[in-house]
């Protein structure tokens, strides 16, 4: 797919940049046979039209792209938490956790799990909303410390569990409350926190702060 998509770009470019040539060779002989002003204009108008076509096929198919890019990784990241809720469930099942504590710790990977994965789910809901143009925000009143020590609680057994330590900065002094979407600005952290596993390199290292 990407070899096609790549063709028929280079493709829309070359034929683009023939037809540029073209039409202005058919200015340059209606202007020299006719002498006129409105043959110049009609050709102006043809070539124009025709190179906005094809700048706004080449777009629409970057924006195919990106869109069968991130159907991809949604779909690459949505077999993680998927993976996980179920290798713990038939550990439960199974019995294998033998102490309160265990228990504790499997219900917990299950439930930032699934957190995890509403928020994938929610990052496909908030595109097809935003594409559509009805995405919207729900502000009222809130604690933006305690949103984001959520969002570090939900991740943090799965971050670890891959290698990084998850460092927490608190404000130095309490925070009033301010008007935000929680759930918007719970996704963003969490975008940002599967980005800088994602492009950490050697780094194990994330540290947040507010």
């Amino acid at each position: 797919q990407n070899g096609q998509t790549t063709y028929f770009a280079s493709d829309i470019a070359y034929h683009r940049h023939k037809l540029a040539r073209g039409f202005d060779r058919i200015i340059d002989v209606w202007g020299a046979d006719h002498h006129g002003y409105i043959p110049r204009m009609t050709a102006a108008v043809v070539a124009g039209g025709v190179l906005f076509a094809l700048r706004a096929a080449a777009r629409a198919m970057k924006l195919s792209q990106m869109k069968s890019d991130f159907v991809s990784n949604v779909s690459h990241e949505l077999r993680t938490p998927l993976a996980s809720i179920r290798v713990f469930g038939e550990l439960l099942r199974l019995g294998k956790a033998e102490t309160p504590e265990k228990v504790r710790v499997y219900g917990e990977y299950i439930e930032t799990e699934s957190r995890r994965l509403t928020q994938l789910i929610n990052n496909i809901l908030d595109l097809a909303r935003i594409e559509s143009g009805r995405k919207t925000y729900e502000l009222a009143p809130a604690d933006l410390e305690e949103v984001v020590r959520e969002t570090l609680r939900t991740f943090r057994p799965s971050l670890e569990q891959a290698g990084f330590r998850l460092g927490w900065q608190p404000p130095t002094a309490p925070l009033p409350a301010i008007a935000l979407d929680t759930s918007a600005v719970g996704q963003s952290l969490a975008n940002l926190l599967d980005n800088a596993v994602k492009y950490s390199g050697i780094s194990r290292d994330i540290d947040v702060g507010v």
